[in-house]
């Protein structure tokens, strides 16, 4: 079933199979902390076919929805490249972020749907042979503003320059890495992220204070 927040109105999609018929759920909104109360007795009479073949094939253990504290840092992972891969997954553990590594672009859109990542590493040939058809940067791409504004997307590419700014604007990602600059991807993501959270520091001082009344 689709939950959206009442608040900042995120999307969510939870699997009818973790909600029971018994009793009222709730959990917080992962963009704007809110508490959203799930009604289950009404989601057990509106389920529908899809959201049932979804549960069936929902693995808890792969959603860090389901795991991660509150506070700990997020990455997913769309690269199918193997040494490309080995690199950002390397670089990711020592930055101290807990990864989720995308098999094909269906896998990487339904973690999507389960949690809100802080960083996203991209290959533009994930699970395609052609970029501009490259989905999940299409999912990226529309995204409601209070979700996007939560994430750093990075971009890897064969063609573009590396922090290309103009070039990541056009592709509605916060940073482009070209492959021949993986060596320093700790360094670059450092200041990508660093630029992010200070671009987004008063406005999110402000908006806390604002749903705080």
């Amino acid at each position: 079933m689709e939950i959206t927040c009442p608040l900042c109105k995120s999307k969510y999609r939870i699997p009818d199979k973790k909600i029971a018929d018994s009793a009222n759920l709730s959990f917080s909104c992962p963009n704007c902390k809110k508490k959203v109360l799930i009604d289950t007795k009404e989601t057990a009479v509106s389920g529908r076919k899809d959201s049932k073949k979804e549960a069936e094939d929902y693995d808890v253990s792969e959603k860090p929805f389901d795991f991660v504290h509150t506070g700990e840092k997020t990455a997913l992972i769309c690269i199918s490249d193997i040494a490309l891969k080995k690199t950002a997954i390397e670089t990711l553990h020592a930055m101290g972020y807990h990864i989720t590594d995308s098999e094909n672009g269906r896998d990487a859109l339904r973690s999507m749907w389960y949690h809100v990542y802080h960083l996203v590493v991209l290959d533009e040939f994930f699970d395609t042979d052609n970029p501009d058809q490259n989905r999940v940067l299409a999912y990226v791409e529309g995204l409601n503003m209070s979700v996007r504004r939560k994430m750093v997307v990075a971009l890897i590419s064969r063609t573009y320059r590396t922090m290309d700014q103009m070039t990541a604007f056009q592709k509605s990602v916060n940073v482009i890495f070209n492959i021949k600059r993986m060596k320093e991807l700790e360094r670059l993501l450092t200041v990508t992220i660093n630029e992010h959270k200070s671009f987004y520091r008063v406005f999110n001082e402000h908006y806390k204070k604002e749903i705080s009344f």
